[in-house]
């Protein structure tokens, strides 16, 4: 499955005061659950702004790292 870099749009409403977590492209390998080693690409934005300050996408590599809370 090729991957292509989404187009993230500004955030509208209130701030959130938790994390946001959208999955914009669904991949067909197994679920990302809790302990399991991920590897994705990512977009980080901004709420207020809509500006993006980190992404791995500009690497060109994607971050791989376990997913959840039970490590």
């Amino acid at each position: 499955m090729a991957s292509q870099r989404p187009q993230i749009d500004k955030p509208e409403g209130d701030i959130p005061f938790e994390l946001r977590i959208d999955d914009l492209v669904v991949g067909e390998g197994e679920e990302a659950t809790a302990g399991k080693k991920v590897s994705v690409h990512y977009v980080g934005v901004a709420f207020s702004t809509g500006e993006e300050f980190d992404a791995s996408w500009n690497r060109g590599s994607r971050s791989s790292s376990s997913s959840g809370r039970d490590r």
